[in-house]
């Protein structure tokens, strides 16, 4: 029998929103230095291209708006899997290198 590519269908579908104005879940890979890898649940209130945007869009200081953010997760959020557990094989399909430009890598400045 094969085993699931992912822990539950709501994971599945977060992976897949990432680049809209959503809620959705990414990876960071180990660190060079045998690190682990980092998961995290993101909003982002922009569309993605609009963040890409050069120069970046003027968000007018009343609207206290945070374009997109993001939290270290250890379970998933929608089945309460072991995410380290469950993608330990698997990781590589939540990474987006594009994502280091908007949140930054772990390490970097202005990162967790």
């Amino acid at each position: 029998m094969a085993r699931e590519k992912w822990c539950c269908d709501s994971m599945q579908g977060a992976s897949a929103h990432r680049r809209g104005r959503a809620i959705f879940v990414f990876a960071d890979p180990p660190s060079e230095e045998g690190g682990e890898v980092r998961f995290w649940l993101a909003s982002r209130a922009l569309d993605y291209d609009m963040i890409r945007e050069d120069p970046p869009p003027v968000i007018p200081p009343y609207l206290a708006l945070t374009p997109s953010t993001r939290q270290s997760i250890a379970f998933c959020p929608w089945c309460g899997s072991r995410l380290s557990r469950f993608y330990r094989r698997r990781y590589t399909q939540l990474l987006d290198s594009e994502l280091d430009t908007e949140f930054g890598s772990p390490g970097s400045p202005g990162s967790d």
